[in-house]
């Protein structure tokens, strides 16, 4: 069974996340663009790695590649990250 084959309880076919950072690391490659290189200058005291807006703390493993092509790509320039239920959390 391929990975991207197996389902959940829903019914909905998994993603494949394995399909995606692919996907992603062409569109770079077409660009013009390596992706493991950082194409933009960072200002002030930036180190370009991605971290938890509220821990302050890295991420790591494939999400910090993931974190750092979204935001190469969108051109965002603050290396924190929140994930969608942090600010709903805070209210």
């Amino acid at each position: 069974m391929a990975r991207g084959d197996r389902k959940r309880k829903t019914g909905k076919p998994r993603r494949d996340i394995y399909q995606e950072v692919t996907n992603r690391i062409l569109e770079m490659l077409d660009a013009g663009t390596a992706p493991w290189r950082q194409p933009i200058k960072r200002s002030g005291q930036s180190d370009g790695m991605p971290k938890s807006f509220s821990t302050g703390k890295y991420y790591r493993g494939i999400n910090v590649f993931l974190l750092a092509m979204t935001s190469w790509a969108h051109g965002y320039e603050s290396d924190y990250w929140c994930p969608f239920c942090e600010p709903q959390l805070a209210t």
